[in-house]
């Protein structure tokens, strides 16, 4: 593709949830609740990121960071299958999650457009926390800060939301609903998004009923950018990445995810 040098990137407001001050309930009051809402397996998601990874000959023992690793799900199912996993996330509460699931891996609390972790790995993965990066600016930040942090050589395995098919999914607006059963009380969760002009705007509420006091409400708003093709393409070039694979992604019942394996093999693009 035609690669646009010198571009003037524009700067807006990232999206409070990957900001490590970030008080989207999900991620704080509420975090602790996070994998009874969000219940999909990790499997599927792990065996494709290692399959990815030993393509290019990352395999068992491979030294990884999980950039945005919520409670730590995927990073305990990687280090089953042998490799050793640091972990980093904005959100105190779940990497104390994440950091209960893997107690021997480093874990910091950080901003992924600002990593100073001192450490350099085979591999990063990212799993949909690209998708808080409004804009052009941030996306480049964070990749250049995955760069980094990679040894020459080293991949990315990440995924983001498609932003066509996102588009179809939230154009006529689109709702969850849920009600889980939890150790505190009964949890009723609903997400309301709706897509306009490239982003997904979303509310949520969280209203936790114990049965003894009165009912518990949060609600929080918040927006998302789903990605094109050509935008992943663009961005990881000028962090001095070459794509390797991108393709769709359904392990949550819906196809609206790009898998993107990519290998840092330069020095970044001055901008």
């Amino acid at each position: 593709m035609a690669r646009r040098r010198g571009r003037a990137w524009e700067h807006v407001r990232v999206s409070w949830s990957a900001s490590a001050d970030s008080a989207r309930p999900f991620y704080g009051s509420f975090g602790w609740a996070y994998d009874l809402v969000v219940a999909a397996p990790e499997g599927p998601w792990v065996a494709a990121a290692c399959a990815d990874l030993q393509s290019v000959g990352i395999g068992p023992g491979a030294r990884l960071l999980d950039a945005g690793c919520g409670t730590g799900r995927y990073a305990a199912a990687l280090g089953a299958r042998g490799y050793s996993v640091d972990l980093v996330d904005a959100s105190a509460e779940l990497l104390s999650q994440a950091a209960d699931r893997l107690p021997r891996a480093n874990a910091r609390v950080a901003d992924l457009r600002e990593l100073e972790l001192g450490r350099h790995y085979d591999a990063i993965v990212c799993r949909g926390v690209l998708n808080d990066m409004i804009s052009d600016v941030e996306r480049q930040a964070v990749l250049n800060s995955f760069a980094s942090h990679l040894r020459s050589g080293g991949a990315i395995v990440l995924d983001v939301r498609d932003r066509d098919v996102s588009e179809r999914r939230y154009g006529d607006n689109y709702r969850i609903e849920k009600l889980v059963d939890t150790p505190r009380g009964t949890l009723a969760f609903t997400a309301d998004g709706k897509f306009e002009h490239g982003l997904i705007y979303t509310h949520e509420e969280h209203e936790l009923r114990t049965g003894t006091e009165p009912p518990r409400l949060t609600s929080y708003d918040f927006t998302m950018r789903p990605w094109t093709r050509e935008e992943l393409d663009e961005h990881l070039w000028l962090a001095g990445f070459r794509v390797q694979t991108i393709t769709e992604l359904n392990d949550r019942g819906s196809n609206d995810r790009l898998l993107c394996l990519t290998i840092l093999d330069r020095t970044p693009v001055p901008q």
